[in-house]
Protein backbone atom coordinates (compact mmCIF):
# COMPACT_ATOMS: atom_id res chain seq x y z
CA UNK A 1 0.00 0.00 0.00
CA UNK A 2 3.17 2.33 0.42
CA UNK A 3 4.45 1.73 -2.63
CA UNK A 4 1.41 2.24 -4.65
CA UNK A 5 0.38 5.78 -2.74
CA UNK A 6 4.23 6.68 -3.68
CA UNK A 7 3.21 5.85 -7.27
CA UNK A 8 0.12 7.65 -7.24
CA UNK A 9 1.80 10.67 -6.25
CA UNK A 10 4.74 11.36 -7.85
CA UNK A 11 3.49 14.61 -9.35
CA UNK A 12 2.20 15.89 -6.58
CA UNK A 13 5.72 15.28 -4.47
CA UNK A 14 7.20 17.08 -7.94
CA UNK A 15 5.41 20.17 -7.93
CA UNK A 16 5.46 20.40 -3.94
CA UNK A 17 9.07 20.38 -3.90
CA UNK A 18 8.80 17.49 -0.90
CA UNK A 19 12.04 15.35 -0.80
CA UNK A 20 12.92 12.12 0.72
CA UNK A 21 12.20 10.05 -1.74
CA UNK A 22 15.00 7.65 -0.51
CA UNK A 23 13.24 7.13 2.67
CA UNK A 24 10.71 4.32 1.76
CA UNK A 25 14.10 2.35 -0.03
CA UNK A 26 16.25 2.97 3.34
CA UNK A 27 13.15 2.08 5.36
CA UNK A 28 12.85 -1.31 3.30
CA UNK A 29 16.54 -1.96 3.74
CA UNK A 30 16.43 -1.61 7.31
CA UNK A 31 13.84 -3.91 7.55
CA UNK A 32 15.68 -6.56 5.56
CA UNK A 33 18.91 -5.69 7.79
CA UNK A 34 16.72 -6.29 10.79
CA UNK A 35 15.46 -9.50 9.60
CA UNK A 36 18.75 -11.03 8.53
CA UNK A 37 20.27 -10.00 11.73
CA UNK A 38 17.46 -11.69 13.53
CA UNK A 39 17.69 -15.03 11.09
CA UNK A 40 21.71 -14.53 11.43
CA UNK A 41 20.96 -14.85 15.88
CA UNK A 42 18.72 -17.23 15.34
CA UNK A 43 21.05 -19.42 13.54
CA UNK A 44 23.75 -18.79 15.76
CA UNK A 45 21.79 -19.73 18.22
CA UNK A 46 20.97 -23.23 16.97
CA UNK A 47 24.51 -23.78 15.51
CA UNK A 48 25.91 -22.87 18.99
CA UNK A 49 23.25 -25.12 20.50
CA UNK A 50 24.04 -27.88 17.87
CA UNK A 51 26.99 -27.20 19.25
CA UNK A 52 26.93 -28.01 22.60
CA UNK A 53 24.46 -31.11 22.00
CA UNK A 54 27.17 -32.89 19.87
CA UNK A 55 30.14 -32.00 23.02
CA UNK A 56 27.77 -33.14 25.26
CA UNK A 57 27.17 -36.16 23.73
CA UNK A 58 30.60 -37.26 22.99
CA UNK A 59 31.94 -36.22 26.47
CA UNK A 60 29.58 -38.44 28.31
CA UNK A 61 29.97 -41.31 25.87
CA UNK A 62 33.72 -41.04 26.22
CA UNK A 63 33.89 -40.29 29.76
CA UNK A 64 31.48 -43.31 30.04
CA UNK A 65 33.51 -45.60 27.78
CA UNK A 66 36.64 -43.82 29.98
CA UNK A 67 35.18 -45.00 33.20
CA UNK A 68 34.82 -48.86 32.12
CA UNK A 69 37.98 -48.73 30.14
CA UNK A 70 39.83 -48.09 33.68
CA UNK A 71 37.71 -50.01 35.41
CA UNK A 72 38.78 -53.25 33.02
CA UNK A 73 42.61 -52.47 33.20
CA UNK A 74 41.86 -52.45 36.81
CA UNK A 75 40.25 -55.77 36.82
CA UNK A 76 42.41 -57.26 34.24
CA UNK A 77 45.62 -56.41 37.14
CA UNK A 78 43.60 -57.62 39.69
CA UNK A 79 43.13 -60.77 37.68
CA UNK A 80 46.61 -61.69 37.17
CA UNK A 81 47.40 -60.96 41.10
CA UNK A 82 44.51 -63.79 41.33
CA UNK A 83 46.60 -66.14 39.11
CA UNK A 84 49.69 -65.17 40.75
CA UNK A 85 47.93 -66.42 43.90
CA UNK A 86 46.85 -69.20 42.79
CA UNK A 87 50.42 -70.46 41.37
CA UNK A 88 51.87 -69.29 44.55
CA UNK A 89 49.39 -71.48 46.50
CA UNK A 90 49.39 -74.43 44.21
CA UNK A 91 52.68 -75.23 43.03
CA UNK A 92 55.51 -73.11 46.14
CA UNK A 93 52.79 -73.91 49.22
CA UNK A 94 50.35 -77.23 48.16
CA UNK A 95 52.56 -79.38 45.62
CA UNK A 96 55.93 -78.89 48.21
CA UNK A 97 53.96 -80.05 51.03
CA UNK A 98 51.91 -82.45 49.15
CA UNK A 99 54.93 -84.43 47.57
CA UNK A 100 56.99 -83.82 51.25
CA UNK A 101 53.31 -85.89 52.96
CA UNK A 102 53.82 -88.36 49.42
CA UNK A 103 57.43 -89.53 51.17
CA UNK A 104 56.39 -90.04 54.45
CA UNK A 105 53.81 -91.80 53.84
CA UNK A 106 56.13 -94.17 51.11
CA UNK A 107 58.53 -94.37 54.35
CA UNK A 108 55.05 -95.44 56.56
CA UNK A 109 54.44 -98.15 53.58
CA UNK A 110 58.63 -99.60 53.87
CA UNK A 111 58.56 -99.84 57.53
CA UNK A 112 54.83 -101.23 57.94
CA UNK A 113 55.94 -103.77 54.82
CA UNK A 114 59.17 -104.22 57.26
CA UNK A 115 57.07 -105.01 60.09
CA UNK A 116 55.21 -107.29 58.61
CA UNK A 117 57.92 -109.44 57.06
CA UNK A 118 59.55 -109.63 59.85
CA UNK A 119 56.41 -111.47 61.76
CA UNK A 120 55.88 -113.33 59.10
CA UNK A 121 59.47 -115.08 59.24
CA UNK A 122 58.74 -115.09 62.85
CA UNK A 123 55.55 -117.51 62.80
CA UNK A 124 57.26 -119.85 60.60
CA UNK A 125 59.55 -120.55 63.41
CA UNK A 126 58.12 -120.03 66.14
CA UNK A 127 59.20 -121.88 69.12
CA UNK A 128 57.70 -125.48 70.38
CA UNK A 129 58.55 -126.97 73.63
CA UNK A 130 61.15 -129.11 72.49
CA UNK A 131 62.84 -126.40 70.68
CA UNK A 132 62.28 -123.26 73.22
CA UNK A 133 66.64 -123.03 73.32
CA UNK A 134 67.14 -122.88 69.64
CA UNK A 135 64.66 -120.07 68.59
CA UNK A 136 63.56 -118.35 71.93
CA UNK A 137 65.80 -115.31 71.67
CA UNK A 138 65.79 -115.51 67.87
CA UNK A 139 61.99 -114.65 68.13
CA UNK A 140 62.73 -112.16 70.91
CA UNK A 141 64.67 -109.67 68.56
CA UNK A 142 62.54 -110.68 65.47
CA UNK A 143 59.27 -108.76 67.79
CA UNK A 144 61.70 -105.85 68.85
CA UNK A 145 62.80 -105.39 65.36
CA UNK A 146 59.27 -105.18 64.34
CA UNK A 147 58.20 -103.02 67.00
CA UNK A 148 61.53 -100.36 65.94
CA UNK A 149 60.22 -100.78 62.50
CA UNK A 150 56.45 -99.81 63.31
CA UNK A 151 57.71 -96.92 65.53
CA UNK A 152 59.32 -95.39 62.34
CA UNK A 153 55.89 -95.78 60.39
CA UNK A 154 54.27 -94.46 63.17
CA UNK A 155 56.63 -91.19 63.07
CA UNK A 156 56.11 -91.21 59.66
CA UNK A 157 52.45 -91.22 59.86
CA UNK A 158 52.81 -88.06 62.23
CA UNK A 159 54.92 -86.52 60.25
CA UNK A 160 52.32 -87.12 57.04
CA UNK A 161 49.46 -86.05 59.39
CA UNK A 162 51.16 -82.75 60.17
CA UNK A 163 51.67 -82.12 56.42
CA UNK A 164 48.02 -83.04 55.73
CA UNK A 165 47.21 -80.44 58.04
CA UNK A 166 49.72 -77.81 56.48
CA UNK A 167 47.49 -78.61 53.43
CA UNK A 168 44.23 -78.05 54.45
CA UNK A 169 45.58 -74.82 55.87
CA UNK A 170 46.50 -73.91 52.66
CA UNK A 171 43.47 -74.61 51.19
CA UNK A 172 41.19 -72.69 53.81
CA UNK A 173 43.15 -69.20 53.65
CA UNK A 174 43.89 -69.47 49.52
CA UNK A 175 39.86 -69.97 49.66
CA UNK A 176 38.95 -67.22 51.62
CA UNK A 177 41.75 -64.90 50.33
CA UNK A 178 40.60 -66.23 46.40
CA UNK A 179 37.08 -65.42 46.97
CA UNK A 180 37.28 -62.59 48.35
CA UNK A 181 39.44 -60.71 45.91
CA UNK A 182 36.63 -62.01 43.28
CA UNK A 183 33.83 -60.68 45.20
CA UNK A 184 35.67 -57.03 45.42
CA UNK A 185 36.38 -57.55 41.56
CA UNK A 186 32.85 -57.88 41.41
CA UNK A 187 31.91 -55.28 43.33
CA UNK A 188 34.50 -53.38 41.52
CA UNK A 189 32.83 -54.03 38.36
CA UNK A 190 29.18 -53.06 39.78
CA UNK A 191 30.47 -49.82 41.20
CA UNK A 192 32.41 -48.45 37.95
CA UNK A 193 29.08 -49.11 36.00
CA UNK A 194 27.17 -46.97 38.63
CA UNK A 195 29.96 -44.34 38.10
CA UNK A 196 29.97 -44.78 34.41
CA UNK A 197 26.78 -43.35 34.40
CA UNK A 198 27.06 -40.57 36.79
CA UNK A 199 30.23 -39.64 34.86
CA UNK A 200 28.39 -40.15 31.87
CA UNK A 201 25.61 -37.59 33.07
CA UNK A 202 28.41 -35.02 34.40
CA UNK A 203 29.99 -34.40 31.59
CA UNK A 204 27.31 -34.83 29.29
CA UNK A 205 25.45 -31.98 31.06
CA UNK A 206 28.61 -29.75 32.25
CA UNK A 207 29.40 -29.93 28.42
CA UNK A 208 25.60 -28.63 26.92
CA UNK A 209 26.05 -24.76 27.42
CA UNK A 210 23.35 -24.63 30.38
CA UNK A 211 25.23 -22.32 32.65
CA UNK A 212 25.49 -19.69 30.34
CA UNK A 213 21.60 -19.39 29.77
CA UNK A 214 21.25 -19.44 33.30
CA UNK A 215 20.80 -16.31 36.16
CA UNK A 216 23.28 -16.68 38.75
CA UNK A 217 20.70 -18.27 41.50
CA UNK A 218 19.80 -20.73 38.61
CA UNK A 219 23.48 -21.66 38.44
CA UNK A 220 23.63 -21.96 42.37
CA UNK A 221 20.74 -24.52 41.93
CA UNK A 222 22.15 -26.18 38.76
CA UNK A 223 25.42 -26.90 40.89
CA UNK A 224 23.43 -28.53 43.29
CA UNK A 225 21.38 -30.65 40.92
CA UNK A 226 24.91 -31.42 39.23
CA UNK A 227 26.39 -32.77 42.06
CA UNK A 228 23.89 -35.71 42.65
CA UNK A 229 26.14 -37.28 40.13
CA UNK A 230 29.41 -37.37 42.34
CA UNK A 231 29.99 -40.78 43.52
CA UNK A 232 31.60 -41.38 46.37
CA UNK A 233 33.70 -44.74 46.94
CA UNK A 234 35.94 -46.06 49.71
CA UNK A 235 38.67 -48.37 50.08
CA UNK A 236 38.55 -52.00 48.22
CA UNK A 237 37.42 -53.70 51.75
CA UNK A 238 34.51 -50.85 51.89
CA UNK A 239 32.46 -50.25 49.45
CA UNK A 240 29.83 -47.42 49.07
CA UNK A 241 28.10 -47.73 45.99
CA UNK A 242 26.89 -44.78 44.13
CA UNK A 243 22.95 -45.08 43.15
CA UNK A 244 22.83 -44.82 39.23
CA UNK A 245 21.23 -41.53 38.26
CA UNK A 246 18.06 -41.81 36.94
CA UNK A 247 16.65 -38.33 35.98
CA UNK A 248 18.74 -37.39 32.85
CA UNK A 249 16.44 -34.04 32.69
CA UNK A 250 17.05 -30.76 33.29
CA UNK A 251 14.48 -27.82 32.52
CA UNK A 252 14.32 -24.15 33.36
CA UNK A 253 12.63 -20.86 32.50
CA UNK A 254 14.63 -17.87 31.44
CA UNK A 255 13.46 -13.93 32.12
CA UNK A 256 10.60 -14.53 30.14
CA UNK A 257 9.10 -17.67 31.42
CA UNK A 258 9.88 -19.71 28.09
CA UNK A 259 10.92 -23.46 29.39
CA UNK A 260 14.46 -24.46 28.13
CA UNK A 261 14.90 -28.21 28.50
CA UNK A 262 18.02 -30.74 27.97
CA UNK A 263 17.58 -34.25 27.88
CA UNK A 264 20.98 -36.40 28.26
CA UNK A 265 20.65 -40.57 28.08
CA UNK A 266 22.95 -43.29 27.87
CA UNK A 267 23.54 -46.78 27.44
CA UNK A 268 25.64 -48.37 28.92
CA UNK A 269 26.33 -52.44 28.87
CA UNK A 270 26.26 -54.17 31.98
CA UNK A 271 28.66 -57.88 32.66
CA UNK A 272 25.96 -60.44 32.27
CA UNK A 273 28.11 -63.18 33.83
CA UNK A 274 31.31 -64.16 34.43
CA UNK A 275 33.61 -67.15 33.22
CA UNK A 276 35.78 -68.74 36.15
CA UNK A 277 38.40 -70.81 35.92
CA UNK A 278 38.41 -73.14 38.96
CA UNK A 279 39.97 -76.43 40.57
CA UNK A 280 39.05 -80.10 39.43
CA UNK A 281 37.30 -80.72 42.84
CA UNK A 282 35.19 -78.20 44.66
CA UNK A 283 36.44 -76.64 48.12
CA UNK A 284 34.14 -78.88 50.42
CA UNK A 285 35.53 -81.70 48.51
CA UNK A 286 38.77 -81.26 49.16
CA UNK A 287 38.24 -80.30 52.66
CA UNK A 288 36.66 -83.44 53.17
CA UNK A 289 39.21 -85.74 51.67
CA UNK A 290 41.60 -83.62 54.01
CA UNK A 291 39.40 -83.93 56.70
CA UNK A 292 39.25 -87.73 56.40
CA UNK A 293 43.09 -87.98 55.89
CA UNK A 294 44.13 -86.06 58.87
CA UNK A 295 42.01 -88.11 61.31
CA UNK A 296 42.66 -91.61 59.53
CA UNK A 297 45.82 -90.98 59.80
CA UNK A 298 45.82 -90.30 63.11
CA UNK A 299 44.11 -93.33 64.02
CA UNK A 300 46.61 -95.59 61.54
CA UNK A 301 49.65 -94.25 63.60
CA UNK A 302 48.26 -94.78 66.88
CA UNK A 303 47.02 -98.33 66.28
CA UNK A 304 50.80 -98.65 64.83
CA UNK A 305 52.29 -97.05 68.08
CA UNK A 306 50.14 -99.50 70.13
CA UNK A 307 50.88 -102.57 68.11
CA UNK A 308 54.88 -101.66 68.78
CA UNK A 309 54.13 -101.29 71.92
CA UNK A 310 52.73 -104.82 72.22
CA UNK A 311 55.31 -106.46 70.42
CA UNK A 312 57.98 -104.88 72.73
CA UNK A 313 55.90 -106.45 76.01
CA UNK A 314 55.52 -109.91 73.85
CA UNK A 315 59.32 -109.88 73.37
CA UNK A 316 59.90 -109.14 76.78
CA UNK A 317 57.86 -111.76 77.73
CA UNK A 318 59.09 -114.53 75.74
CA UNK A 319 62.45 -113.48 77.12
CA UNK A 320 61.23 -114.04 80.91
CA UNK A 321 59.46 -117.46 79.39
CA UNK A 322 62.55 -118.30 77.54
CA UNK A 323 64.73 -118.06 81.27
CA UNK A 324 61.94 -119.16 83.24
CA UNK A 325 61.82 -122.94 81.00
CA UNK A 326 65.76 -123.13 80.91
CA UNK A 327 66.14 -123.07 84.45
CA UNK A 328 63.20 -125.72 84.69
CA UNK A 329 64.60 -127.83 82.67
CA UNK A 330 68.42 -127.17 84.95
CA UNK A 331 66.47 -127.50 87.69
CA UNK A 332 64.96 -130.83 86.69
CA UNK A 333 68.32 -132.34 85.00
CA UNK A 334 70.27 -131.62 88.72
CA UNK A 335 67.36 -133.25 90.71
CA UNK A 336 67.24 -136.21 88.31
CA UNK A 337 70.41 -137.17 89.36
CA UNK A 338 69.61 -138.14 92.40
CA UNK A 339 65.90 -138.25 92.31
CA UNK A 340 63.65 -139.13 89.19
CA UNK A 341 60.52 -138.43 91.27
CA UNK A 342 61.34 -134.54 92.11
CA UNK A 343 61.21 -133.49 88.26
CA UNK A 344 57.41 -133.34 88.31
CA UNK A 345 56.88 -129.78 89.82
CA UNK A 346 59.80 -128.49 87.53
CA UNK A 347 58.51 -130.20 84.64
CA UNK A 348 54.42 -128.67 85.45
CA UNK A 349 55.92 -125.70 85.25
CA UNK A 350 57.43 -126.22 81.98
CA UNK A 351 54.28 -127.22 80.67
CA UNK A 352 52.56 -123.66 81.79
CA UNK A 353 55.69 -122.25 80.32
CA UNK A 354 54.49 -124.15 76.86
CA UNK A 355 50.63 -122.86 77.62
CA UNK A 356 51.94 -118.91 77.71
CA UNK A 357 54.24 -119.46 74.29
CA UNK A 358 51.00 -120.63 72.83
CA UNK A 359 49.11 -117.62 73.63
CA UNK A 360 52.18 -115.61 72.53
CA UNK A 361 52.29 -116.95 69.11
CA UNK A 362 48.12 -115.97 68.70
CA UNK A 363 49.10 -112.51 69.69
CA UNK A 364 52.04 -112.42 67.66
CA UNK A 365 48.89 -113.53 64.41
CA UNK A 366 47.09 -110.85 65.64
CA UNK A 367 49.84 -108.45 65.72
CA UNK A 368 50.77 -109.27 61.98
CA UNK A 369 46.70 -109.13 61.10
CA UNK A 370 46.82 -105.52 62.81
CA UNK A 371 49.94 -104.20 61.13
CA UNK A 372 48.38 -105.17 57.46
CA UNK A 373 45.30 -103.99 58.20
CA UNK A 374 47.63 -100.38 58.87
CA UNK A 375 49.52 -100.85 55.64
CA UNK A 376 45.58 -101.02 54.16
CA UNK A 377 44.99 -97.89 55.71
CA UNK A 378 48.18 -96.36 54.79
CA UNK A 379 47.62 -97.48 51.10
CA UNK A 380 43.99 -95.63 51.08
CA UNK A 381 45.36 -92.49 52.92
CA UNK A 382 47.46 -92.39 49.59
CA UNK A 383 44.78 -93.00 47.33
CA UNK A 384 42.75 -89.63 49.23
CA UNK A 385 46.12 -87.58 49.47
CA UNK A 386 46.64 -88.05 44.92
CA UNK A 387 42.88 -87.32 44.75
CA UNK A 388 42.85 -83.84 46.67
CA UNK A 389 45.91 -82.89 44.92
CA UNK A 390 44.53 -83.63 41.45
CA UNK A 391 41.31 -82.03 42.49
CA UNK A 392 43.16 -78.63 42.70
CA UNK A 393 44.00 -79.36 39.20
CA UNK A 394 42.97 -75.79 37.64
CA UNK A 395 40.73 -77.35 34.84
CA UNK A 396 37.37 -76.67 36.08
CA UNK A 397 35.04 -73.65 34.35
CA UNK A 398 32.19 -71.88 35.56
CA UNK A 399 29.24 -69.75 33.90
CA UNK A 400 28.56 -67.29 36.81
CA UNK A 401 25.81 -64.91 36.17
CA UNK A 402 25.61 -61.32 37.59
CA UNK A 403 23.80 -59.69 39.51
CA UNK A 404 21.05 -57.59 37.43
CA UNK A 405 17.97 -57.16 39.27
CA UNK A 406 18.86 -58.28 43.08
CA UNK A 407 20.73 -56.13 45.39
CA UNK A 408 24.19 -54.97 44.55
CA UNK A 409 26.66 -56.36 45.79
CA UNK A 410 28.73 -54.54 48.40
CA UNK A 411 31.56 -55.35 51.06
CA UNK A 412 29.82 -54.64 54.66
CA UNK A 413 31.79 -53.81 57.59
CA UNK A 414 31.64 -57.61 58.13
CA UNK A 415 32.12 -58.72 54.76
CA UNK A 416 29.01 -59.78 54.76
CA UNK A 417 27.99 -60.88 50.86
CA UNK A 418 24.97 -62.58 51.54
CA UNK A 419 23.53 -60.42 49.00
CA UNK A 420 26.03 -60.78 45.54
CA UNK A 421 24.38 -63.74 44.01
CA UNK A 422 27.78 -63.95 42.27
CA UNK A 423 29.59 -63.88 45.18
CA UNK A 424 27.63 -66.82 46.46
CA UNK A 425 27.77 -69.13 43.58
CA UNK A 426 31.63 -68.93 44.02
CA UNK A 427 31.62 -69.69 47.55
CA UNK A 428 31.97 -73.61 47.15
CA UNK A 429 35.16 -73.20 44.10
CA UNK A 430 38.69 -72.75 44.11
CA UNK A 431 38.93 -70.27 41.78
CA UNK A 432 42.34 -69.61 40.03
CA UNK A 433 41.13 -66.24 37.48
CA UNK A 434 38.22 -65.22 35.58
CA UNK A 435 38.50 -66.43 32.69
CA UNK A 436 36.41 -64.22 30.67
CA UNK A 437 33.82 -61.54 31.35
CA UNK A 438 30.53 -61.37 29.17
CA UNK A 439 28.69 -58.31 27.65
CA UNK A 440 26.31 -57.71 25.59
CA UNK A 441 28.64 -55.07 23.75
CA UNK A 442 31.44 -53.14 24.45
CA UNK A 443 30.72 -49.21 23.82
CA UNK A 444 28.84 -46.95 25.28
CA UNK A 445 26.28 -43.96 23.63
CA UNK A 446 25.05 -40.82 25.15
CA UNK A 447 22.11 -38.84 23.53
CA UNK A 448 21.56 -35.66 24.00
CA UNK A 449 18.34 -33.20 22.80
CA UNK A 450 18.16 -30.05 23.69
CA UNK A 451 14.65 -28.04 23.33
CA UNK A 452 14.57 -24.19 23.26
CA UNK A 453 11.89 -21.99 22.73
CA UNK A 454 12.01 -19.25 19.50
CA UNK A 455 12.41 -15.25 20.18
CA UNK A 456 9.66 -12.61 18.76
CA UNK A 457 10.98 -9.03 17.88
CA UNK A 458 7.42 -7.56 17.75
CA UNK A 459 8.56 -7.93 13.85
CA UNK A 460 8.55 -12.21 13.57
CA UNK A 461 8.42 -14.68 15.65
CA UNK A 462 10.97 -17.44 15.45
CA UNK A 463 10.83 -21.20 16.68
CA UNK A 464 13.58 -23.28 17.39
CA UNK A 465 14.44 -26.62 16.16
CA UNK A 466 14.79 -30.08 18.65
CA UNK A 467 18.46 -30.53 18.34
CA UNK A 468 19.85 -34.12 18.90
CA UNK A 469 22.69 -35.90 19.09
CA UNK A 470 24.31 -39.08 19.46
CA UNK A 471 28.00 -40.11 20.40
CA UNK A 472 29.18 -43.95 20.86
CA UNK A 473 32.57 -44.82 22.61
CA UNK A 474 33.80 -48.40 22.68
CA UNK A 475 36.20 -49.39 25.65
CA UNK A 476 36.96 -52.86 24.45
CA UNK A 477 41.10 -54.06 24.28
CA UNK A 478 42.23 -56.03 21.08
CA UNK A 479 41.39 -59.35 22.94
CA UNK A 480 38.03 -58.45 23.97
CA UNK A 481 36.47 -60.01 27.48
CA UNK A 482 40.26 -62.09 27.80
CA UNK A 483 42.24 -59.50 30.25
CA UNK A 484 45.36 -59.93 27.27
CA UNK A 485 45.13 -56.16 26.29
CA UNK A 486 44.99 -52.61 27.31
CA UNK A 487 41.22 -51.45 27.59
CA UNK A 488 41.22 -47.97 25.91
CA UNK A 489 38.22 -45.40 25.13
CA UNK A 490 38.03 -43.88 21.98
CA UNK A 491 34.68 -42.17 20.43
CA UNK A 492 33.97 -44.21 17.05
CA UNK A 493 30.98 -42.63 15.72
CA UNK A 494 29.14 -39.29 16.16
CA UNK A 495 25.46 -38.18 14.73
Amino acid sequence: MFFAWFSENRQFKKRSGVSGQITPFLLVVLVILLIAAIATINIGRVSLDKTCSANAADAGSLAAASIYATAFNNLAQANANMEDSFDIAYISNYEVTYLEAQDYLNEAIMYSLVAIALMEGAIGSYPVMCSVWATGLRIAAIETAAAFALEQAYQALLAFNYCAQVMESTTESFHESQWKAFCNSVVSMDSAYESSYNSGFTYAFSNSCISPKLADTQNDEFSLWMSSFTADSGGIDDWILAKPAKDGVYSWQDKVAQEHTVTVTLDLPKITSYEVQHTTGSYSEIIDLLDDVISQSSLVAGILNSTAIVLVQMAVSFILVFTHTVIMVIDCACCSAQNYGCCAAQWYEYAKAGTLLKILEIAHLLAEVVIISGLASTYFLQNNNDKAYDDWYPDGTTSIKNCQTCKPCRNDEDDDLESCQPCQAVSDLLIVRIAEVIMPYWYTICKTTQQHPGTSSGIMATSYPTLTSSSKASFSGGDVGNFESTYDAKITETK
